[in-house]
């Protein structure tokens, strides 16, 4: 009974610092920012072709006039003008850093590098030329 009361408290104290923003804000509307997450089941970068284990989750929204396509497994934050262009840059980071650190030797990378090393050896599956 007495976490029923709380909760109505809080959600009258919620509801009036909601009105009292509401009345301090300018009255432009800025619309939300929207979050899509989309799969890639292979990546590809110039002639190179990344065969997936399983496909990579990517978050993918626009903030401001930029898109940004973002996978922190890979530590991989890309943006571009265009979402296409976004997950075009995604795809650049991907095959730049399978050539830097996947082909590394763990001696010579920090422990991030490794965590990402292991990351990508685990997500691919083959590398193949077209």
């Amino acid at each position: 009974m007495l976490q029923v009361a709380g909760a109505a408290l809080w959600t009258c104290n919620v509801s009036a610092l909601l009105a009292s923003i509401e009345q301090s804000k300018p009255q432009e509307v800025v619309p939300p920012t929207q979050r899509f997450l989309i799969e890639l089941h292979e990546v590809k970068f110039d002639r190179i072709v990344f065969e997936l284990s399983a496909p990579i989750p990517l978050l993918l929204y626009q903030e401001d006039d930029l898109w940004y396509c973002e996978q922190p497994d890979f530590s991989i934050l890309a943006s571009g003008g265009t979402a296409e262009r976004a997950v075009y840059s995604f795809c650049e980071d991907f095959s730049a850093l399978w050539d830097e650190i996947a082909q590394a030797r763990d001696g010579s990378l920090t422990k991030e590098a490794v965590r990402v090393k292991h990351a990508l050896s685990s997500a691919v599956r083959s590398v193949k030329e077209r």
